[in-house]
């Protein structure tokens, strides 16, 4: 939620008309379930999914660390040949 927001309502559907489901206050930080050009679907803790105005959001983007993805070689020995040459 942007600075100097006081509350921010959460929507059921993407609609300044819809049903309000809760509302969140300045600052506090929920987690994206999908970005839309206007609208952004969140989780609010125990109320469920609803939606917000992404006029009044900051969106912030956290990377996961990447991990290496190390595959061990196997070697392939030769045998010498058997029998009478």
């Amino acid at each position: 939620v942007k600075d100097g927001t006081v509350t921010l309502n959460v929507r059921t559907k993407k609609s300044t008309s819809a049903s309000i489901l809760a509302q969140v206050g300045d600052n506090e930080k929920y987690e994206a379930k999908a970005v839309g050009e206007k609208w952004i679907k969140i989780k609010v803790s125990g109320k469920g999914t609803g939606y917000v105005s992404s006029d009044y959001v900051n969106l912030v983007t956290r990377m996961k660390k990447a991990t290496p993805n190390v595959t061990k070689k196997s070697s392939v020995g030769r045998s010498s040949p058997t029998g009478n040459a």
